[in-house]
């Protein structure tokens, strides 16, 4: 199971989510996004020190429905202690987001009453 907590600004966040690094894991806070239905998206700043192989660009569409191109690469996530080789593009915000595809045949638990989230 993976826990984490929903901060003031309503987003879920987990902690023990890591990326395959060239000298090792690299720890990730990570906003486990509902509206996402790719599967990992990367801080920017981690493109020279995270392991990923360059893919190809793909369309990805926008809140606004703007339409733009991604840079995907191929990289290894390390969720609840599993690895897991997913399609992995950037972003320029601080923030990794785990995208709705890495939960397929999981249970999300959002408690807003307690302000914790839960992965099964």
């Amino acid at each position: 199971m993976i826990t984490g907590i929903i901060n003031d600004k309503l987003e879920p966040l987990l902690d023990d989510i890591f990326i395959d690094g060239k000298n090792g894991w690299i720890p990730l806070r990570t906003i486990l996004d509902t509206g996402f239905n790719s599967t990992f998206c990367l801080p920017r700043k981690y493109l020279e020190e995270a392991k990923m192989e360059f893919l190809t660009e793909i369309e990805a569409e926008l809140c606004d429905g703007r339409i733009i191109l991604e840079e995907a690469y191929l990289g290894t996530v390390l969720v609840n202690n599993q690895p897991h080789v997913v399609e992995i593009t950037l972003t320029d915000s601080e923030t990794a987001v785990m995208g709705m595809e890495m939960l397929l045949e999981k249970e999300a638990i959002f408690n807003l009453k307690t302000m914790t989230v839960e992965v099964k």
